[in-house]
């Protein structure tokens, strides 16, 4: 009896074993390339990976690189970036070939098996990883006789991770540093940080009152709301020194803020994303009180800084510059009184989300902490705040008033 037992559970962990190694045979086939091996396994990865390859075949032919890069410069979400549910719905400007059918032809040879392959590939993005997107800046020289296709994981972690893998120009596999932008043009297969969308099953047909800017059989897809945003580039003052308890018009605003060197931008946002996305939000206590702070939960603003006018130059040496945003943060004195609140600032990615506890401290999720700082009632209008991140100093910003 417990020799057929012990034969029972050898059989059984050798049907196992043969599993396993049946699942990874699989997987290694159904990759682009065994050496990329920061793939999660998750069908973002799959499909940031194969299109990655596919688009790196792609553009050996100039017609479709110069289609993609006629696409990037239209900044549909304000950056660089293509979204290719829609760019491969496009035409060339050149000879009015579908991108799809073009691309399709160029990594198949011609061949209908290969073209079916890819058009089901696509149809499989649509549904299942609607955000997969190029970023293709335009400060490069295309005229070299190179180019990168990096390959731009969805768990990619700005502040830790410091190399990615692109093709080159022959298909192979190289790494490449986040810290310093290479001379060679490139354009980053990844994930969509600024577009919204929504299922087409959902009833949801506006947000912020936007229609789509475009559809598909599965989602739709708007603009971030700071897309349409401008901010005035010119300083605001307020005539008053000191905040007021009878002043019910005047509302917080933070007229200007500034990143505090090129170091902090790229600690924040590599290049392999584009222009940083920051975002503060801002966090109070309805009562004010000191039990109030101990044990109450906290009320949460979002104020939408967007990624305009931090920086002048190009993307590769950007020198921080003063943003005059003026950006609405709320009318005081009826939520907080006259207590203090926690000003937080954060560079959006994918899954962004902060999370506040009951003392004020918090804890980034999807995105890069840019640092933190407390506004008192007390401090002079107008007053400059610097922000720090693990004794290094990140951001400024200075708060004044406006009426609304």
């Amino acid at each position: 009896m417990k020799k057929n037992i012990f034969l029972c559970i050898m059989a059984y962990f050798a049907l196992g074993l043969f599993s396993c190694q049946n699942e990874e045979n699989l997987s290694n086939e159904s990759s682009p390339g065994n050496s990329v091996t920061e793939s999660t396994g998750s069908k973002e990865s799959y499909y940031v990976n194969k299109m990655a390859e596919f688009l790196n075949k792609a553009i050996q032919d100039p017609s479709i690189l110069e289609t993609l890069q006629e696409e990037a410069k239209k900044q549909i979400d304000g950056d660089y970036d293509i979204l290719l549910a829609q760019a491969l719905a496009i035409s060339s400007t050149r000879n009015r070939t579908n991108l799809l059918t073009a691309v399709a032809n160029q990594i198949s040879g011609g061949q209908p098996s290969s073209i079916e392959e890819f058009m089901t590939l696509v149809d499989g993005f649509k549904r299942d990883v609607p955000l997969l997107h190029i970023y293709m800046p335009d400060d490069q020289d295309f005229s070299k006789n190179d180019f990168l296709t990096v390959i731009l994981h969805p768990d990619f972690d700005d502040s830790k991770d410091t190399i990615v893998k692109a093709f080159n120009k022959k298909g192979e596999i190289i790494e490449l540093s986040t810290k310093e932008e290479p001379e060679t043009p490139f354009m980053v297969v990844g994930i969509n940080e600024r577009i919204s969308l929504f299922t087409n099953r959902s009833s949801f047909s506006k947000i912020n009152s936007q229609l789509p800017f475009f559809t598909t059989t599965y989602h739709s897809y708007y603009l971030p709301e700071a897309h349409d945003y401008t901010a005035p580039a010119v300083p605001m003052f307020s005539r008053t020194s000191k905040r007021d308890k009878n002043d019910r018009n005047s509302y917080e605003v933070i007229t200007r803020a500034k990143f505090a060197s090129r170091n902090a931008i790229r600690d924040v946002e590599s290049w392999v994303r584009g222009k940083p996305e920051v975002e503060c939000q801002v966090y109070f206590h309805n009562k004010g009180s000191l039990k109030d702070f101990i044990l109450g939960e906290s009320t949460s603003i979002s104020v939408i800084m967007g990624e305009d006018n931090w920086y002048t130059g190009k993307r590769r040496k950007p020198n921080p510059c003063d943003n005059y945003g003026n950006w609405f943060v709320v009318r005081w004195v009826p939520l907080a009184k006259t207590t203090k609140m926690k000003y937080i600032f954060a560079e959006r990615d994918n899954g962004f989300k902060i999370k506040v506890f009951n003392d004020l401290s918090f804890k980034i999720e999807g995105g890069d902490e840019i640092g933190s700082q407390y506004v008192f009632w007390e401090d002079n209008i107008n007053t400059t705040y610097p922000v720090t991140r693990s004794q290094e100093n990140m951001f400024e910003f200075e708060v004044g008033q406006k009426q609304y």
